[in-house]
């Protein structure tokens, strides 16, 4: 089998394993880079970080064989620390990975004159004459992106999706429960369909609030325990 070829044993549905890594394309929902990082990491992944002449190979030909568009592809990789349009002053980060792109690492640009082009902006696939190579694109593009994730974390990816499918259960059973007994209590007082339909849609919105709302405290007391134990225990034993 083919090391870029699709394997369901080491990725979840619909995600490209090459090198331990597992990627995902999505070119159907474009969207600006800061949107393209929220939708990969709301999956339990990262937008895209190229660390190697093989993985660029492998993120070139899957998008040569698979985009008849030819459209552009975030990456993470943003340009920073640069107010010239000199290019040896500028320098790139990748925010999927954290690693800044030193002078040495390998580098695929269509062409050289595009990093003069703009004094900030992100790493994009685009297709020019040698395939698909590097370019620089404003980060207000609204474009298509890749997700990725090693194969050792995969999980993440499969317990997001479970996490959503959790959630509208529950708010399906919750609807169920609320129907239900709407009915029971209302009804032998011959109550108009459209009475209950009316408290039905009110007793649905307040259980909906309330939801949220606790799960945003759960969530923010999970961030403070998190920031506690990673930052601020390890500060006080050094200190």
């Amino acid at each position: 089998m083919a090391m870029e070829e699709k394997r369901e044993k080491d990725c979840p549905s619909g995600w490209y394993t090459f090198m331990r890594n597992c990627y995902h394309f999505y070119g159907d929902s474009p969207k600006t880079y800061q949107e393209a990082r929220a939708q990969c990491e709301s999956r339990g992944s990262g937008l895209l970080s190229v660390s190697t002449r093989a993985e660029h190979g492998f993120i070139s030909r899957w998008l040569q064989t698979n985009d008849p568009l030819l459209r552009e592809w975030y990456t993470s990789g943003i340009r920073e620390g640069s107010d010239s349009h000199n290019s040896e002053l500028a320098t790139f980060t990748w925010r999927g990975s954290g690693d800044v792109m030193s002078p040495d690492s390998p580098q695929f640009w269509e062409s050289a004159q595009n990093l003069n082009n703009f004094t900030s902006g992100v790493i994009v696939y685009s297709h020019g004459d040698g395939g698909y190579m590097w370019n620089i694109q404003e980060p207000s593009a609204r474009l298509a992106y890749i997700c990725e994730v090693a194969e050792s974390e995969a999980y993440r990816v499969t317990d997001a999706f479970r996490d959503f499918v959790v959630v509208v259960v529950v708010v399906v059973v919750v609807v169920v429960v609320v129907v239900v007994l709407t009915l029971v209590f209302f009804q032998p007082y011959h109550t108009t369909i459209v009475e209950v339909v009316v408290v039905e849609v009110v007793v649905v919105v307040v259980v909906v609030v309330v939801v949220e709302v606790v799960v945003v405290v759960v969530v923010v007391v999970v961030v403070v325990v998190v920031v506690v134990v990673v930052v601020v225990v390890p500060v006080v034993v050094v200190s």
